[in-house]
């Protein structure tokens, strides 16, 4: 016990030590009595009454003898929270030493200048360049190539939709003839294509919305937690804009320090907690021996809390804190739910939890027990069958820590969801949310695959052109092109397509565990 460190009383808080000073016995044993009585007397046979009078004060002063007192610098603050400095990634103003060689550097342009313009009005007249108007009349040609390109192909792809005759190859030259007929009866039939079209896209929301009833009650059933929608209000590269594509959730490298949350500037890192682990349990033989008796003076203790603290009505349980176990970082929890809790546990639902001395409230996040990865999937509910990691903002723990999670009900009695125990203190742990994108096979050919009711726009399938297919079958592929203007794209893949297969996009997003504030 060192008077350095932190004493932490459950339920009523951490305080600073003043002094450690010895105590006596407060319920000694027959040998300590009989060694004691035994002392005493010899004492009295060998001393005069006024001699032991004065050994009984040099007995009692010396329970009182201060055993150690703290040391200013090696002291342990309450601070448990870093102060975040919202300038922190900001650029610096350039140095006048910067300021003076990037004017050296810079070359000096002779421009023309009317008689009474300064040297800042002439910085604001462009330079002439011969060749702007030339590359501009360039693209604009490219541009409108393209266009009659463009043009040319859209037809033959309406005229396959409409039509339904089957998978076309691309680059054909019967596509620039079918563009040009279909484009000369375009005039006698418009009306009734039009009509035509209102009738197919009618007839496909209603499959769409029909399928996706299907998902969402599929969904909340738990079979397929994952697959999502893209809403019909909304585009998805704007709806999904925070997600990325993986090729793999083992080897697919993601940065650990990339997009961080203001909440991480408050918590405290590590730059290898196990090497400070170590450091900090080989310092902690410092103090009073183990075994002694010692009353421990606490600094700056509230006299409110006095009477909840009353020695004869309660029994009251402190302890000592290690070095940087009063700080804020990211704890994570291997834990079971419990048999005895019937209820459904879902993400990010707070929960009492109690790892060893102390006791606080937090969210916590649920994710994948998964080792020799530095990437996990996140889960939306705590399983009963197998050990989940439960992640949140709580004070540092070093491990080996049991840990119980506690929830109210409805009478404000305690009920036991989880057990567990500390795994580790590790803020660049990833987690990832995923999610699905499902989509269904319109036409196949061989290797080859029309997809649909992924998207809705054909602007949301070039945004998501370079992120990797698969099926649950097995199948996996890439999107090559977009196919009319309703999110129809065309595909490829490794081997044929079932027609009862669905084709999957996967998306990924890091997220972090709920801010909770809580006093530990």
């Amino acid at each position: 016990l060192s008077s350095n460190q932190l004493v932490h009383i459950p339920d009523v808080g951490t305080y600073q030590v003043e002094k450690i000073t010895g105590s006596p016995d407060p319920c000694p044993t027959a040998s300590s009595s009989r060694a004691g009585s035994r002392r005493s007397s010899r004492a009295s046979s060998t001393s005069t009454v006024g001699s032991a009078s004065v050994q009984m004060e040099v007995e009692t002063a010396s329970f009182e003898t201060v055993l150690h007192s703290p040391d200013p610098s090696l002291q342990e603050s309450l601070e448990h929270e870093a102060v975040p400095d919202p300038l922190a990634g900001e650029q610096t103003w350039p140095t006048e030493e910067e300021m003076k060689s990037a004017a050296k550097g810079k070359k000096k342009v002779l421009k023309r200048m009317v008689k009474g313009m300064s040297e800042y009005q002439a910085c604001w007249i462009p330079e002439d360049d011969e060749d702007a108007p030339q590359v501009v009349a360039e693209l604009s040609d490219q541009d409108e190539d393209d266009d009659n390109h463009d043009m040319q192909d859209a037809a033959p792809q309406a005229r396959d939709h409409e039509e339904h005759d089957g998978m076309r190859d691309d680059g054909d030259d019967e596509a620039g003839e079918g563009s040009a007929g279909h484009d000369e009866k375009d005039d006698e039939s418009g009306n009734s294509d039009t009509e035509m079209d209102g009738e197919d896209l009618k007839a496909e929301e209603e499959r769409r919305r029909a399928k996706d009833e299907e998902r969402r009650k599929r969904a909340e059933e738990g079979d397929f937690p994952d697959e999502t929608e893209v809403p019909v209000d909304h585009m998805a590269r704007v709806r999904f804009v925070k997600y990325r594509g993986l090729k793999s959730m083992r080897t697919s490298t993601w940065d650990a320090k990339e997009n961080l949350p203001l909440e991480y500037g408050r918590i405290f890192h590590f730059e290898n907690f196990k090497r400070a682990q170590k450091r900090v349990l080989s310092r902690s033989n410092d103090g009073v021996a183990v075994g002694t008796y010692v009353t421990v003076h606490l600094r700056a203790f509230p006299a409110s809390l006095a009477d909840s603290c009353d020695v004869d009505r309660r029994l009251i349980v402190a302890g000592c804190l290690l070095q940087h176990e009063n700080k804020t970082s990211v704890l994570h929890f291997a834990v079971q739910k419990h048999p005895s809790f019937s209820a459904t546990v879902v993400n990010k639902e707070e929960v009492e939890i109690q790892c060893g001395l102390r006791r606080f409230s937090g969210r916590m996040l649920l994710s994948e027990h998964t080792a020799n990865v530095d990437k996990h999937k996140m889960e939306r509910v705590l399983h009963p069958s197998r050990f989940t990691v439960a992640s949140t903002y709580g004070p540092i723990t070093f491990p080996p820590a049991p840990v119980l999670f506690f929830k109210r009900d409805e009478t404000g009695e305690r009920r036991l969801v989880a057990t567990g125990s500390l795994l580790s203190v590790d803020p660049d742990r990833i987690i990832l949310k995923r999610i699905v994108l499902t989509g269904y096979p319109f036409k196949i050919h061989k290797k080859r695959c029309v997809v649909r009711f992924m998207f809705r726009t054909a602007e949301d399938v070039r945004w998501f052109k370079p992120v990797q297919l698969w099926t649950k079958l097995g199948r996996t592929g890439h999107i090559r092109e977009t196919l009319g203007t309703h999110g129809y794209m065309k595909c490829l893949f490794d081997a044929m397509v079932q027609p009862n297969d669905t084709v999957c996009m996967s998306l990924y997003k890091r997220v972090f565990p709920p801010w909770s504030p809580s006093k530990f």
